[in-house]
């Protein structure tokens, strides 16, 4: 499968795939002209190869700026958004890489990013590899080995611990995510005054509860998708009683419609 070419997309493409050797890394690719990404998160370790435009993102608590031959880089879990820097938007490709995939791969027990963005030539080359598709799993494996070999660090997570209180709502929502969750209950969980609760999450993460809650539903979404339920299923089970609510709530999330998703996680 060949590489994207820049210019050669058409404009407000988002398309998702399933890497063709690779278990457990997805590819989303687009030029995305219009589309804004509001603060969320994923489940998976995020590395965004940008091939050309401008993309705003606020992440690790500032706002950034990626252009084209940049590699930015997200953890799982770390929030962020994304936008057009242009009326041109950005053209890239976005590598989800399962955490478990990637720490068996490189023989860890943890592993993250530490830089925000790369600018390196050779990094980029094995992304560009990566993403041109080998259709041997070896030859795969080895090429993801390449790239995360230069992207991961893996000793000690020096990043400062999440506040308890933080900590304990952010768990509390990932496991309530199909709920209707209101100030007074999650204030009750840690404690706190609703005002202190959501004041302590929104410091610490850099996104109010409430828009973590519909991020979690909307990473959930995503994995719901790739498995057998019907679609009012997966609507229902995320706790929405009509399914053009929930299709049009994953495309703002996610840029593609869930059946549009599905259709491209078939094996």
């Amino acid at each position: 499968m060949a590489a994207p070419i820049p210019g050669k997309r058409p404009q407000r493409a988002l398309t998702y795939r399933r890497h063709c050797a690779l278990g457990g890394v997805e590819i989303l690719s687009g030029h995305a002209v219009q589309h804004r990404y509001p603060r969320h998160f994923h489940d998976t370790m995020g590395i965004a190869v940008i091939h050309g435009g401008r993309e705003l993102c606020w992440s690790r608590g500032a706002e950034r700026e990626f252009t084209g031959g940049d590699i930015a880089l997200f953890n799982a879990g770390e929030i962020h958004d994304g936008r057009p820097g242009g009326e041109q938007g950005w053209t890239y490709d976005m590598l989800h890489v399962e955490p478990a995939r990637m720490h068996a791969l490189l023989g860890v027990r943890d592993g993250w990013f530490d830089a925000v963005s790369l600018h390196d030539p050779q990094t980029r080359a094995c992304a560009r590899q990566l993403l041109q598709g080998p259709q041997d799993g070896l030859a795969a494996d080895e090429a993801l080995l390449a790239l995360l070999r230069r992207v991961v660090h893996s000793p000690g997570r020096p990043h400062a611990p999440d506040g308890a209180s933080a900590a304990l709502l952010r768990e509390f929502i990932d496991a309530h995510a199909d709920q209707e969750l209101g100030a007074a209950r999650l204030a009750a969980v840690c404690g706190l005054s609703p005002e202190h609760a959501i004041r302590s999450f929104s410091r610490r993460y850099g996104i109010t509860p409430h828009a973590y809650h519909q991020a979690r539903r909307a990473e959930s979404a995503r994995g719901l998708l790739r498995g057998t339920l019907a679609l009012s299923e997966v609507a229902l089970s995320l706790g929405f009683y009509d399914q053009s609510h929930f299709s049009n709530w994953f495309r703002r999330a996610h840029g593609v419609a869930p059946s549009q998703y599905r259709q491209a996680m078939r094996p």
